[in-house]
């Protein structure tokens, strides 16, 4: 059964598109992608912070691809080499489960998958 999702990410264009083809054959197919450097850092400090006023800038574009272009589900994918967000693999794995905690608080009433993608460009489900 196939999933749409709302990707929330920032990579490479390499990494991009083997993450999103990975994604596809785990029947997860990506129907709107949310970009910013570090956006996986922004979605965890809201959180942490209890300051969500960051991420709610992306709340009505979340809102779009779940009520208006048929997302069912919400995907966050941190990755190695990251240059927005210069943390270990395990910190960032952390960071992704804060960042669905934000993700989360939108009440959009989807879930929410977290992947982390490694050097060799595999994604690890958190």
């Amino acid at each position: 059964m196939e999933t749409p999702v709302c990707l929330f990410v920032c990579m490479r264009r390499i990494q991009l598109f083997s993450a999103i083809e990975q994604l596809e054959q785990r029947g997860l197919i990506v129907v709107d992608i949310i970009t910013l450097g570090g956006i996986v850092k922004t979605l965890a400090e809201a959180t942490q912070t209890f300051d969500r006023s960051t991420a709610k800038v992306w709340e009505p574009s979340v809102q779009i691809s779940v009520t208006e272009n048929g997302a069912r589900a919400l995907v966050a994918i941190a990755h190695w080499g990251c240059k927005g967000h210069r943390a270990s693999e395990q910190a960032q794995k952390i960071h992704l489960q804060y960042a669905a905690e934000t993700l989360n608080s939108f009440r959009l009433g989807v879930p929410t998958f977290l992947f982390f993608q490694k050097e060799d460009n595999s994604l690890e489900q958190v």
